[in-house]
């Protein structure tokens, strides 16, 4: 019989992922949709503070428990979104406070670029750290008068690669709303977790 005392006992790490972005670019919708793909490893029921006309009026919270073997560690997930309505400024900056990673979620519309740029401009205002890993989501791919991706790179003075230097895509084209499509909701997630790992433990 093998001793227990002789086996490494199991780390825990705590993480925190922030969704930001303009009003109704899709974060909450995220949010949901996070919920149902990864609904077994969910040790949070969630909340959402929401106005009367369905806002995010604080924010969004939920927690998962990943374990990974091959690090003999637990990984428990924090992800919030914060409110995009512009009026609650000192809620985002607040809710944003100890985060490891941020996923911007931009909005494709065409006549969402200027609320886009501010809300990231503002994000980046916000993040005292520049190792932060910030990754984007294109959200809303499937309206009719979306913005291409190269001009919405040029928009966001983003870098023109479509990797970064680890790797990981810099923009992840998506539809949140429609559950057929959420492959790259599910991809954008795992790989900020891959990230932030990655600055912790290598």
């Amino acid at each position: 019989m093998i001793s227990t005392k002789a086996l490494p006992k199991t780390k825990l790490m705590q993480l925190k992922i922030m969704y930001w972005g303009c009003g109704e670019a899709g974060k909450t919708t995220n949010f949901e949709r996070l919920q149902e793909i990864f609904a077994p490893y969910k040790i949070s029921h969630g909340f959402s503070i929401a106005t009367t006309d369905e806002r995010t009026l604080w924010n969004d919270s939920v927690h998962f428990k990943f374990s990974l073997a091959s690090f003999n560690l637990d990984v428990i997930v924090n992800v919030a979104t914060t409110t995009g309505q512009e009026r609650f400024l000192s809620t985002r900056e607040y809710v944003l406070q100890n985060a490891d990673g941020v996923i911007f979620v931009a909005d494709s519309s065409l006549d969402k670029m200027d609320n886009n740029l501010r809300s990231f401009e503002e994000l980046k205002s916000f993040i005292h750290r520049d190792n932060i890993p910030i990754l984007i989501q294109l959200n809303k791919r499937d309206l009719p008068d979306v913005v291409k991706e190269d001009r919405f790179r040029r928009i966001m003075r983003l870098p023109l690669a479509h990797k970064d230097a680890l790797g990981f895509r810099i923009v992840y084209p998506a539809v949140a709303i429609d559950r057929s499509e959420l492959r790259n909701v599910k991809r954008i997630f795992i790989d900020m977790i891959q990230k932030i790992l990655r600055q912790k433990l290598i």
